[in-house]
């Protein structure tokens, strides 16, 4: 199992980012966090490892149209 941690920053707060995360991260069948922190979103998922590798690629084929993520920084680890 591994589990990553996300900031996202761009156009991503108030356009339905967050429950696409969600979404994405359930879709997947992983587990973890979404959150609001000033001008950037948060996110952590864990699960298989598969799994965590498809995420960041699965959630910028679905994001809404709205929105647009201009920096991605994410660090991965084994539990």
């Amino acid at each position: 199992m591994i589990r990553m941690r996300c900031i996202f920053r761009g156009i991503i707060q108030g356009v339905g980012f967050r429950p696409s995360v969600y979404r994405c991260a359930v879709s997947l069948g992983l587990t973890g966090f979404v959150r609001n922190q000033r001008s950037e979103v948060l996110a952590e998922v864990q699960g298989k490892p598969e799994a965590v590798e498809k995420f960041t690629s699965l959630l910028r084929e679905t994001l809404p149209r709205a929105a647009l993520i201009e920096n991605m920084e994410c660090q991965v680890w084994t539990l």
